[in-house]
């Protein structure tokens, strides 16, 4: 689209004003002190424009002996070339409105980019009604533009923070919580594509979760050209993950020789951002993040990232730390319920004491004693689990209860009312626990009456 038509020059249109407006004294007073805001005139059928002399430097040029149309479009970044122009173009036409205002961006020759607001008012028109002659200001908002991206881009990592942040609380395994991690920023918006690579043993970093358009036939892509390359040359998140620390690259800085920044460019990825991920404070992956928005990473959001990397890396660890802990206790309620199936299936009863009292007891040893279950010994002084009359006979073992390296040995009468007398024997040593010394022993009873004694 033709951004300045230029229809028939009018016969009332000015044609001698100097390529420098000459301003009056208040116009060069507005110009200059309310801050980079040009005036400007331009006529369709000359094209040319007349303007004040700090116009250009809001292109990033130097003073142009003339400005034509040309010049406009070859300043304006090709997205917005035709935006430009179609706005233009409504207004210059026969009864079109006359007044036209947009926002534009513009390439200075150091591959900056900056924004400009454009006002236009079509002051002459031919009598065919199309417009002739065009005055208006440019304003630079390049900073207020610059605000409003930032803002904007720091609210879509704050709702990814959050996402993030959920999804590493309900995250049940590693590979939950990095497929979670790279759709919630996909779908929060902070980028358009993203990735997680881990370590492999063999050093390469291999892709374990991805989200977003083009994944798949992206990472298939990475993987060739790696395979391609024996010079070592390594993508952002292979570096990130080498180097230890947030890494990222725009378009516009992208070296010709980057194969894999120059790759991103192609695909319409505009930045891309690659943060290592640690366990132990160990750098053993990346998360690489692929966004349309030349300015979406900047030094100033490097600490947030850092923030990100840092809450995953404690979700892996405390993950390790809870699986660990999850293996250990299942291994130790399998080696409890092992321990007491022996108990139950024993033909002889088996019993711990610790401080005087049973800690342990099984269903066999609790019969033996003439009790109708196990849980009624738990916690009782051991030797109010025998009769009366052989409570000084236990007094008497205490001093073997105190040397370890003895074991104790002693044969009893059960007063067991409604069964038949028997005579039981216990024996005991001194072992660990679960960690804690204790007396295990067993009770078995003995075919005949041999009477009380103390071995």
């Amino acid at each position: 689209m033709t951004a300045f038509p230029t229809d028939s020059d009018p016969a009332d249109s000015p044609s001698s004003l100097p390529d420098e407006l000459e301003a009056s004294p208040e116009l060069v007073r507005a110009a200059t002190t309310l801050g980079h805001v040009a005036v400007w005139e331009y006529r369709v059928a000359e094209d040319r424009m007349s303007r004040t002399r700090n116009h250009d430097s809001l292109y990033g040029l130097p003073w142009q002996e003339v400005w034509h149309r040309s010049t406009f479009l070859d300043a304006t970044v090709e997205a917005d070339r035709a935006p430009s122009g179609d706005a233009i173009a409504a207004c210059l036409a026969p009864g079109g409105p006359d007044f036209y205002e947009f926002d534009f961006r513009v390439m200075w020759p150091d591959g900056s980019r900056h924004w400009l607001s454009v006002r236009g008012e079509v002051v002459v028109r031919t009598p065919d009604g199309a417009g002739a002659v065009v005055r208006g200001v440019l304003i630079d908002i390049d900073h207020r533009k610059s605000t409003e991206a930032r803002v904007e881009r720091l609210m879509r990592l704050y709702r990814t923070l959050s996402a993030c942040n959920q999804a590493l609380v309900k995250s049940n395994s590693e590979s939950e919580i990095f497929h979670t991690v790279c759709e919630a920023i996909v779908l929060g918006g902070f980028g358009e594509f993203a990735w997680i690579g881990k370590e492999l043993p063999t050093g390469e970093l291999h892709p374990v979760a991805w989200a977003g358009e083009d994944s798949l036939d992206f990472l298939a892509w990475r993987a060739a050209e790696l395979a391609r390359h024996a010079d070592g040359q390594r993508d952002l998140a292979e570096l990130s993950r080498r180097q230890n620390r947030v890494l990222w690259r725009r378009q516009s800085t992208t070296l010709p020789t980057d194969v894999f920044g120059a790759a991103s460019s192609r695909r319409g990825y505009a930045s891309t951002t690659a943060i290592p991920l640690r366990k132990g404070g160990r750098p053993v992956g990346t998360l690489s993040v692929y966004s349309r928005d030349e300015e979406n990473f900047d030094p100033e959001l490097d600490s947030l990232l850092e923030e990100m990397a840092s809450d995953i890396s404690f979700a892996l660890d405390s993950m390790d730390f809870r699986q660990e802990e999850l293996k250990t206790r299942e291994a130790h309620e399998q080696s409890e319920r092992n321990y007491r199936d022996i108990l139950e299936r024993a033909s002889v009863g088996i019993y711990v004491v610790e401080g005087g009292r049973f800690v342990l007891v099984s269903e066999q040893a609790a019969a033996l004693l003439g009790y109708a279950s196990a849980a009624q010994l738990l916690g009782m002084e051991a030797r109010r689990a025998l009769p009366e009359r052989y409570w000084d006979r236990v007094d008497v073992t205490t001093p073997i209860l105190e040397r370890p390296e003895l074991s104790l040995d002693l044969t009893f009468e059960v007063d067991d009312p409604g069964a038949r007398p028997r005579v039981v024997r216990a024996s005991s040593v001194t072992a660990n626990f679960e960690g804690r010394p204790s007396r295990v022993g067993f009770l078995v009873e003995v075919p005949h009456i041999a009477g009380p004694s103390l071995a």
